[in-house]
């Protein structure tokens, strides 16, 4: 079993920068999202402990974890610092979220094996299925404890979203042997100490459904999930609002509010009548404590909401106490790849790509440069779901983000990536090497939009364009944590390098975590 290499130079961890795939086809017509991005930042951090390695599952898309806030900010020696896991199989994450206390929460999934350090792993007897994860790393980058969903241990999965709020930490994902006939499930777990287990449940209709985002209400009382349907054969209990439903085949939103502390339903929602775009659907809580929704349809309707058909993206407002609809939103040409809330400023923050021409808060903005490609987009509404602004960034070739954080306090955190040239919003044009992906972060005041900063250039010689990579952003009052799953050998800034455990094709997890924020 190899260890993780760890980054020891402070200027290292905040240069890091991670890239990966987006496959758009996929993400257009109902796919699973991949991810993108880069990171960077500027500053000096102290170094973290010694991490490990260990075995992996495929790298994946998935939807991004929300972050936990509040506590004071507080000079941390050694609590910024860089990992990387893997070894000669694959292995990926999905989610990330960050506790008051400066902890990290990693998602994914992983074959076989996973070692984040000695005697702090998880090996299972399924070689041939993913197996989902959920991980702790404390404050300085040491690892607590990594758990497996399934009471077996050789039962397939995929880790999918990770929330943190007043002591509970919720994650979910996708579980079962066969794919076809996956189900969603949920746990809560203490998010202090030890990993033990609050509550764990089962949702689905025994066919292809996907957890594609979780959120918590601030009290920690509520555990929020977004996610798609395909069947009927229903096997949760306590939501009689969905009884009756059937998605014939087709994937269709669905929305749950839990009990955090024994996962019973408060509450279900479905939308039915379209092609849902699972790879685009997100879930968060506004600052009045009401959940919303973004996401895709490339096809139908999304009944009940009287937006547009027969394709477009949405933002929903749904009603904490019943799940009742309080506001929809479309807009079309969009792809919603990640979204966040800054409570502070009473924003809710949708990032991802723009596919043509775009309106938004009475500004036109123009469609790409060149036929079939994206442009990055930030859009931002308040808590009535009214527009405010947005920032578009052109290029001639695809760009977008998926990276999309807070830190509760008026600073937004976006991970993008770009695959040419691309024009910053302070600065001139810069060049990506060809067929490869270069990493961009940008800092937006979440009130108007105004960039407070940006950083580009931060992969070396460049990831190439390959499907099933993964780039995520997590933030609280205190830390920024940037994620990816990364296949190539990668060059920070200062010039440490940072190469792949065990093949050069396989797919490793890499975790930077900047304390205090950039």
């Amino acid at each position: 079993m190899k260890y993780a290499k760890v980054l020891t130079c402070a200027i290292a961890v905040l240069s890091m920068s991670t890239a990966s795939c987006l496959d758009l086809s996929t993400q257009s017509t109902g796919g699973t999202s991949s991810g993108t991005g880069g990171t960077g930042g500027d500053g000096v951090g102290g170094t973290g402990g010694t991490g490990g390695a260990g075995g992996a599952g495929g790298a994946g898309g998935g939807s991004g974890g929300t972050a936990g806030g509040g506590g004071s900010v507080e000079a941390c020696v050694g609590c910024s610092f860089g990992r990387r896991y893997g070894d000669d199989e694959e292995q990926g994450t999905a989610a990330f979220a960050v506790g008051d206390d400066g902890s990290v929460f990693i998602s994914g999934s992983y074959n076989g094996s996973m070692f984040l350090g000695p005697n702090v792993g998880v090996v299972d007897g399924n070689g041939t299925e993913k197996q989902a994860f959920l991980a702790k790393l404390d404050r300085t980058g040491n690892p607590q404890w990594i758990v497996n969903p399934s009471a077996s241990a050789n039962v397939g999965g995929e880790g999918s979203g990770v929330a943190v709020a007043n002591g509970i930490v919720a994650w979910g994902g996708s579980v079962g042997n066969d794919p076809v006939l996956r189900d969603m499930f949920v746990e809560t777990r203490n998010l202090a100490g030890d990993s033990t287990i609050v509550a764990k449940t089962k949702l689905g209709s025994q066919w292809h459904d996907d957890l594609t985002g979780i959120a918590l209400s601030s009290d920690g009382k509520t555990v929020y999930v977004a996610g798609v349907l395909h069947g009927s054969a229903l096997i949760y209990t306590g939501c009689p609002q969905l009884g009756g439903y059937d998605a014939g085949g087709n994937p269709n939103l669905v929305v749950f509010a839990l009990d955090a502390m024994t996962l019973s339903c408060k509450w279900g929602k479905t939308w039915t009548g379209g092609n849902h775009n699972p790879g685009t659907i997100r879930i968060a809580v506004a600052a009045d404590g009401h959940p919303v929704v973004t996401g895709g349809y490339s096809s139908g309707t999304l009944s009940g909401t009287g937006l547009p058909t027969p394709s477009g993206a949405f933002l929903l407002k749904l009603d904490a106490a019943n799940g009742n609809l309080l506001g929809a939103k479309g807009f079309a040409n969009a792809l919603p790849l990640a979204m966040t809330v800054d409570a502070s400023t009473n924003r809710i923050v949708i990032t991802g790509g723009v596919t043509g021409a775009l309106t938004f808060a009475g500004e036109p903005y123009p469609a790409p440069i060149a036929p079939d490609t994206t442009h990055i987009m930030v859009l931002a509404y308040d808590g009535a779901l009214e527009e405010k602004w947005a920032q578009v960034l052109a290029g001639p070739t695809d760009q977008y983000c998926q990276g999309l954080s807070t830190d509760g306090a008026g600073r937004l955190y976006v991970g993008c990536i770009h695959t040419g040239s691309l024009t910053l919003p302070n600065g001139p044009s810069v060049d990506c090497t060809p067929n490869t992906i270069c990493g961009l972060l940008v800092t937006l005041a979440s009130t108007d939009g105004t960039v407070i900063g940006d950083k580009s250039g931060l992969f070396g010689a460049g990831q190439p364009i390959e499907p099933g990579c993964l780039f995520l952003t997590a933030a609280s009052s205190k830390a920024l944590v940037l994620g990816a799953t990364w296949t190539v050998p990668m060059t920070l800034l200062d010039g440490t390098p940072l190469n792949p455990i065990g093949g050069s094709k396989d797919y490793d997890v890499l975790v930077s975590k900047v304390e205090p924020l950039p």
